[in-house]
Formats: C-alpha cells, structure tokens, sequence
C-alpha cells in the first residue's frame, strides 16, 4: 500500500504543488507456477497552471509574473487498474501478459497579461482534457542454448488504444468568473490505435554478450476537429537493436550499439508557427541511436564509471514553439515538427564508500542540431539545450557516535550556456544552484521504518532568467521541502 499527501506552496503566488495518491496492490499466487499481481491507483493534483513572467522585450523576462493568484489551479484527477500475470511452463518458458486501463481528467486554469495603454489588461482561460488509455503485452521468455551461446528469447505481441478529448473555446477578457462559468466547447480530439510485434534475444558467450531486438508496429488514427469531423491516418514502421559488449574482467567492459526508434505523437503539430489553421496530426517520431561506452568498477568496490559517445537523428520529432497569442487564441505555444541531431558525451560517476559516504558526479556535453525546423532555423541550436551540464553529489552517513541516524547532502549542479530561440539570436547565461538534504532514519532509537527528511533546492535563491523558444522565464527560487515516510 503506497500513499502520498502533500501541501505545498512555491514562491510563486497562487501557485501549490499538492498531491494525494492512494495505490495498494497485491499479489497472489494461484498455483506454484502462476502468480498475478493487481495494481491500483488513484490520485488527484493540484498545480499552477500559470508559470510564466511578463516578455516587455524580446529575451527579456522581468519581475511581473502574469498568472492570477485567485485563477490558477492545474488539476489532474487519474485512477488506472491493471495487473501482472505470470505463468512458468514445464518446458522451462514463462508466460506473462500485463494489462493496465487509466483515464485522466484535467482542468486547466491560466492567466496572462498584456500591454493596454499605460498599464497592463488581463485575460483568463480554461482548457479541460478528458483522456483515456488502455494496453495489454502479452509475451513469453525462454532460455536454452546453441553450441557456445546461452540465449534469452522474449517474443510477444501488445496493443494499446488511447484517446482524449479537449475543450477550449479561447480566453475572456472579462474577469475570471465570467471565464469559469462558460461551458468550453470541444476543440479537438483523437483516437489511437497501436498494434506491436517483437523479439529479443540476449546471447552471451564467455566475456562476449550480444543483443539482437526487432519490433514492428501499425498505428491507426483518427483526429477530430472543433466540429468532431475525423481524419482517418496510418502509419507503421520497424524498430530494432544491435548491441555488443565485451567484459575484459570483472571490473572493465565496452560496449556499441545501433538502436531505431518508431513513436507515435499525440496531439496536433503547427507546420507553420504563425498560422493557427496549419494544424494537422502528427507524423511518427523515428529515430537512430549510434553509441559507444565504456564502464569500469573500481576493484573491490561498488563504485562505478561510466562513459559514453552518442550520435542521435531524430525525425518528425516535436518541441513546443512560442506563438502570437492574439492569433492563437490565448494559447501561447504550440507543438511544431522538427528534425533534430544530437551528439555528445556523458560520463558519470558513482562511488560508495566504507566509512557512510556515496558521492555522484556527472558531466555532458551535448551538440543539438536542427536538421529541420521553421524559417531560419536550419543548422541552428536547439534553444534551451546547453552545450555542457555538470553535476556533483555528496551524501554523508555517519556509522558510529552521536549523528548516528543522521545523513548529510550537499551538492552543485552547473547548467552551461544556451541560446534562448532557435533563431539563435540572443543566449541564456550559464549557471549554478546548490542544493542540501538533511533526512534521520528513527530506526536508531526504536521506531523501525520510520524517516523524516528535509531537502533544499537552489539553496541561493537563484531566480535569474532562462528563456526557451523565444520566451524567458525565471528559474524556480529556493524551495525546501519537509516529508515523513513509514515502511512496514
């Protein structure tokens, strides 16, 4: 049984993150060779639903936040049931199929402000979203041999059918009860259906271990507009992996692998940023993943280094593009195709050590380029994705005398240099937050499961501005947050 309640505010006015969530389970076993496990979940959230500054200029966002304190609830009402089923054979292959039915309903409010004369007007709207998603993957798993090689084969089948609905008529100038209490017409929905084919094999032979994946997928769609007319389209694709490592020893092995990707997108893409009527359904995102890593154990130790080189091609990929809210009434951004190639480097670091102390340290360098995208893009970086991202973090157990009980972190996150459009006009500067935990374990005088933990977040108070798609934000300021949580 897993249950989460939380009240909390943030430093902006208006804005909670509250949660209740409620999720038992439980598992049982119907014969010795088959067992099924039931999940369950209800949970209901409350957010913001305006995070924004005001713009007065291009890259520029000032200290004027836009949402109304009294409109401004995000709420997300979600409940799933599923389960896990799972049968083993005499012939030495398990069967499982896992299933899961969820449906989530949102209510949006949101608020923005604009210049009128000398001052500021202001403008409330509401968008509600009903959704509903249902998928079952069954599969079977099997192990055996062929000369020098063990195998582990999975094949299986899955099918998924997801929906949503959305009502939104645009935004009131009147007052916030005027724009609550007006039914929001139907806006647009759509309907998917996914079927998927697939097989794995795990081989491995003394130091040598390989994978070799293929999937197979069909999508059927159907997007309705405002006036719930539907357009019928279909796509299929193949995915796959190739994978290959090789363990010099315990503690040292490289890797390489070639992977493709085939993701249907929800939801309407604008082929044009400054068009409201461009909207269409959009295409499946494909993609190609080339790597190339390394990970060593220091002996004798649970720590370990990981280092990788990648090379990415995404296409009919989608990222949100800031749109004139005038012509797109009320909305301010809008899911646009783009193409995109990243290539990098990712180390990270992970060491445990004898006397209560782990530490974590990463870094990333990253090359996000837009292959294809709108006018004046092509070439450019993609906004908002730093070159170089570092990370460090240390956390502190004492094993003996009076702290005993206690943990101590602290640690630094660096997000580099980044530009704030695609246009590539202007840059965000780079920048550093540093964060503390405190967290005692009652375990130590008697209380067996018990924990409270206290964690802080950018401990500075760093709000200064990040912008992303041609609109600057600021950056959450210090948040600390107090929890309570009880095993048994």
């Amino acid at each position: 049984l897993t249950g989460v309640a939380r009240d909390a505010d943030t430093p902006l006015p208006g804005y909670s993150d509250d949660l209740a969530l409620l999720a038992p389970s439980f598992t049982y076993q119907l014969t010795d060779r088959t067992k099924i496990t039931v999940l369950t979940e209800y949970s209901e959230s409350t957010r913001g639903g305006t995070a924004s500054y005001y713009n007065p200029s291009q890259g520029e966002a000032s200290d004027i936040y836009v949402g109304d304190p009294d409109y401004n609830d995000f709420v997300n009402e979600q409940w799933r049931v599923g389960y896990e089923l799972e049968h083993e054979m005499d012939n030495g292959v398990t069967l499982r199929q896992n299933l899961r039915y969820s449906e989530v309903d949102a209510d949006l409010e949101f608020s923005g402000i604009y210049a009128a004369g000398t001052g500021f007007g202001r403008y409330w709207g509401h968008y509600l979203e009903n959704s509903e998603n249902f998928s079952v993957d069954t599969y079977a798993e099997g192990h055996f041999s062929t000369g020098a090689f063990d195998h582990t084969v999975v094949a299986g089948f899955d099918y998924t059918q997801s929906s949503y609905d959305a009502y939104y008529g645009g935004v009131g100038y009147v007052s916030a009860a005027d724009t609550d209490a007006v039914d929001q017409p139907y806006s647009n929905g759509q309907e998917m259906y996914q079927y998927g084919v697939y097989v794995h094999d795990q081989l491995s032979s003394g130091p040598w271990t390989m994978f070799l994946s293929g999937r197979y997928d069909w999508v059927d769609m159907t997007t309705f507009d405002a006036n719930q007319n539907g357009t019928d389209t279909s796509h299929n694709g193949f995915s796959g992996r190739v994978g290959l490592s090789y363990a010099f020893n315990t503690d040292l092995s490289v890797y390489a692998n070639v992977s493709s990707s085939f993701v249907p997108t929800t939801g309407l893409v604008y082929d044009d940023s400054t068009d409201p009527n461009s909207g269409r359904s959009a295409e499946p995102t494909r993609g190609l993943q080339k790597e190339v890593g390394v990970k060593y154990q220091l002996p004798g130790t649970e720590s370990l280094i990981t280092a990788s080189l990648f090379d990415i091609r995404q296409e009919d990929g989608v990222v949100f593009q800031t749109v004139d809210p005038a012509t797109f009434n009320g909305l301010n951004q809008v899911q646009v195709p783009y193409d995109l190639r990243s290539r990098g480097l990712e180390i990270e670091g992970q060491f445990n050590f004898a006397n209560g102390l782990r530490v974590t340290s990463a870094y990333t360098y990253l090359d996000m380029e837009i292959d294809a995208g709108s006018t004046g893009t092509v070439g450019n970086q993609l906004s908002a994705t730093p070159h170089h991202t570092a990370s460090i973090w240390g956390f502190y157990e004492p094993q003996s005398g009076a702290f005993k009980g206690f943990g101590f972190g602290a640690g630094l996150r660096y997000v580099g240099e980044s530009y704030g459009d695609d246009a590539n006009t202007y840059k965000n500067d780079a920048e550093v937050f540093a964060d503390l935990s405190l967290s005692y374990d009652f375990g130590e005088v008697g209380y067996d499961g018990l924990s409270a933990q206290i964690n802080v977040k950018n401990v500075f108070d760093n709000t200064d501005q990040t912008c992303s798609a041609d609109y600057c934000y600021r950056y959450e300021g210090r948040t600390a947050t107090a929890s309570v949580s009880y095993r048994f």
